[in-house]
């Protein structure tokens, strides 16, 4: 398996990934490391610079940004800590962050709302439920 795994990645020297890889996990960090997306404290910054690409539909664009959050979610051996404190268990990916996602996006189709475009009788039809609707 390591092999092919080896095989489709051939920029990176093939006994790293044969001989010296001890799990899947540490494959994919050697592949985060060589192409500079390993996930860092400083990485998430990178969220503001998302946006809809010109030929990019705007589903594929919410896909983007829940991808780069489920990217960057706390790992217990992730070595980011928070707090000056060691994760001790997967970060999940919470409804409310879930719901600040759908807001995002939104935001990046339509720009900000303006003041008094959200009216009353809207608020009142998500008071009870979570915005993020699959």
């Amino acid at each position: 398996m390591l092999g092919q795994i080896a095989n489709f990645c051939p920029v990176i020297s093939r006994n790293s990934i044969v001989k010296n890889s001890t799990s899947l996990a540490g494959i994919w960090q050697e592949i985060r490391r060589h192409y500079g997306f390993q996930s860092t404290g400083a990485h998430f910054l990178d969220f503001v610079d998302i946006a809809l690409g010109p030929e990019e539909r705007p589903e594929d664009l919410f896909q983007r940004l829940v991808a780069f959050i489920d990217d960057n979610l706390l790992k217990k051996d992730g070595g980011i800590s928070h707090h000056n404190t060691d994760i001790e268990e997967d970060e999940e990916l919470s409804p409310s962050l879930e719901n600040l996602v759908v807001l995002v996006w939104l935001q990046l189709l339509h720009g900000p709302p303006q003041a008094g475009q959200t009216t009353l009788r809207d608020r009142a039809q998500i008071q009870n439920i979570s915005v993020y609707k699959t």
